[in-house]
């Protein structure tokens, strides 16, 4: 499929809807100097690159259209660059994707067995002014220098707002109205996988992690009745370790560590957070501090606060 092909599967008012988003994003990169050879608009020529469009259409074609945010999604403007699998030579697109209804944000590549992840920035009401600093912000800039050449995140940051006010205005001139955050979700599960914490997370109902599981409680015991609800957990030769939330508390075990256990009724959620000595051990109040593995990366880790914050507040089981 191409742009041409996708557009002309949609209606003339939605086309003609692109086409002023498009026209408006062309502006603003004209006066974004500092980052130009990283802003590509749809359907419309780049200042060095000739294969833009191609370059373009693939980003959309890799954060867009696997899972598209509704089926009459529209590409706004891309900000970002191209990385090479070393192996595959399979080319990925990293950077930030604005759309007709989100921003797309991705900084990881896709391995052998597991995909990249992209970040999702829907235009919720109330909430696209701080979305273009909360996707740089939380974007791994680290090992980007080369690939963004002179362009300063902070410039991205300046481009992506003024791209999404100027998205939303326009919206909105057309009568069309911005959904609302919905409601975070107070089912756990639900909620690991909102904080992009599903492909580390361990349940005790899940076949494939049974013999895990009867490794784990060797080392950490439960009482009678208590219920796991999320393991943050691996083993090596030396033994089970990681972080689990039950049903009644905080447990965890580093590797050659007796396991330690804070019930979830004495945490005060506001004082759980990362340990300022140790970037891999949370604190949650009085006592020692729970050991967190080393598979979880920093954001991992942040997220992981909030469930646990979430947790111990009662507003996840």
């Amino acid at each position: 499929m191409s742009l041409d092909a996708y557009l002309n599967g949609h209606s003339p008012e939605r086309r003609e809807l692109f086409a002023e988003l498009v026209t408006m994003a062309a502006g603003l990169a004209d006066h974004a100097e500092d980052v130009s050879p990283l802003v590509f608009v749809p359907g419309r020529p780049h200042p060095e690159w000739e294969d833009a469009d191609e370059v373009l259409w693939m980003a959309v074609e890799q954060l867009m259209l696997p899972n598209p945010a509704a089926p009459d999604e529209l590409p706004v403007l891309w900000v970002g660059y191209h990385v090479q699998d070393r192996l595959t030579r399979k080319r990925e697109a990293q950077g930030f994707l604005l759309t007709s209804h989100r921003l797309v944000a991705k900084d990881t590549v896709d391995l052998v067995f597991t995909k990249g992840t992209e970040r999702q920035y829907p235009l919720y009401e109330a909430r696209t002014a701080s979305l273009a600093s909360t996707a740089t912000e939380e974007y791994d800039w680290d090992g980007t220098a080369a690939l963004l050449g002179d362009a300063r995140p902070d410039a991205i940051e300046q481009l992506l707002a003024e791209a999404i006010a100027s998205t939303v205005h326009i919206l909105e001139s057309r009568g069309e109205t911005l959904p609302v955050e919905p409601a975070p979700t107070t089912n756990l599960r639900e909620r690991v996988a909102e904080l992009d914490l599903a492909g580390i997370v361990k349940y005790e109902d899940d076949a494939k992690h049974a013999k895990h599981f009867a490794k784990l409680f060797r080392k950490v015991s439960l009482d009678p009745g208590e219920r796991v609800l999320a393991s943050f957990s691996d083993a090596t030769l030396f033994g089970p370790y990681g972080l689990v939330l039950t049903d009644r508390n905080l447990r965890s075990r580093d590797l050659g560590e007796d396991a330690i256990s804070t019930p979830r009724a004495d945490i005060d959620p506001s004082a759980v957070r990362v340990s300022p000595d140790k970037a891999h051990q949370l604190a949650v109040g009085p006592g020692r501090p729970h050991d967190v593995p080393t598979f979880l990366d920093e954001k991992q880790v942040g997220a992981l606060v909030t469930l646990v914050r979430e947790w111990a507040a009662g507003r996840i089981d």
